[in-house]
């Protein structure tokens, strides 16, 4: 069975919402969190390579009214 390691990443903050964040923007955070990733992964499992790391996504969007 494969290690499960969750890393959660939560945009908030004015002008964080659906349709006004570029998805290129998006993409660059995505990329910045999988170079943050495939080190540590190939830190605890010697074996691999950084290019055969493969960070698997999942994308909620939540919005939940004002406060």
């Amino acid at each position: 069975m494969a290690d499960e390691t969750t890393i959660e990443l939560v945009l908030t903050g004015e002008g964080m919402s659906p349709g006004k964040i570029r998805s290129q923007e998006l993409a660059e955070i995505i990329e910045s969190v999988e170079d943050m990733i495939a080190p540590m992964v190939v830190h605890a499992h010697p074996k691999l390579t950084e290019d055969r790391v493969v960070v698997g996504l999942k994308v909620t969007i939540q919005v939940i009214g004002l406060h």
